[in-house]
């Protein structure tokens, strides 16, 4: 994977304006971090530890809370966790690229200091625009090996 990684000046201005999103989002999170996994790993993944970071979500993933634990690897993951949720599928998605992710650290600074229940951010109207699956093909070479006497 190649790509670009930049600071922005004013942040806001390369977020998608909120008007976009889809209004508001009524649906309730009925699934538990231990439907979430459970799910998550009849479909392959091997999620643990802190990369169980959904606590809970809505059945369509276009709405749930993700746990923030100061590191922001673990964080975006679950963020990627959300959008397979809302996929009616077993299959086992990879994800091959983003187009664009803006942080503006101010903005969850300030967001995280209204939160009084350990540190659990709201997703809410998950945009998946451009999250259509991808179809891919897989082969599968026979491996031959040869066990020579010494």
């Amino acid at each position: 994977m190649t790509g670009t990684v930049y600071e922005t000046l004013n942040p806001e201005q390369e977020m998608i304006p909120t008007n976009l999103l889809l209004e508001n989002n009524d649906e309730e999170e009925l699934m538990t971090a231990r439907d979430i996994y459970k799910e998550l790993k009849l479909r392959g993944y091997q999620y643990s530890d802190w990369f169980c970071g959904l606590k809970s979500a809505s059945i369509s993933g276009k709405k749930g809370h993700i746990i923030w634990r100061n590191n922001w690897v673990t964080f975006m993951d679950s963020m990627l966790q959300m959008t397979l949720i809302g996929y009616d599928t077993r299959d086992l998605y990879i994800p091959m690229s983003i187009q664009k992710i803006v942080i503006n650290p101010m903005l969850h600074t300030w967001k995280l200091q209204n939160i009084t229940d350990g540190g659990e951010v709201i997703t809410d109207n998950i945009d998946k625009r451009n999250c259509s699956p991808i179809t891919e093909s897989y082969l599968f070479h026979i491996y031959k090996y040869c066990i020579k006497n010494v």
